[in-house]
């Protein structure tokens, strides 16, 4: 993959038109946010896998909910 030059720009700023092989792109560039730590990270990874995992095995299509009730 190639990679984009871009050119400088501030927090809350419009990066482009940028021109790409297939068209082009407009860009907004956000306040940049500290790295997440390894714990964290794990986390989200370990908590995703486990998202996927239960999607696979059990699809929602195939749940069904009974309300027992008044």
């Amino acid at each position: 993959m190639r990679r984009l030059a871009l050119p400088e720009a501030q927090a809350g700023g419009l990066v482009g038109p940028l021109r790409l092989a297939n068209g082009s792109c407009l860009l907004w560039v956000g306040r940049r946010r500290p790295k997440p730590s390894w714990d964290v990270m794990s986390a989200y990874v370990r908590a995703e896998l486990r998202r996927r995992f239960v999607e696979d095995v059990l699809p929602r299509a195939a749940v069904v909910t009974v309300f027992e009730g008044s």
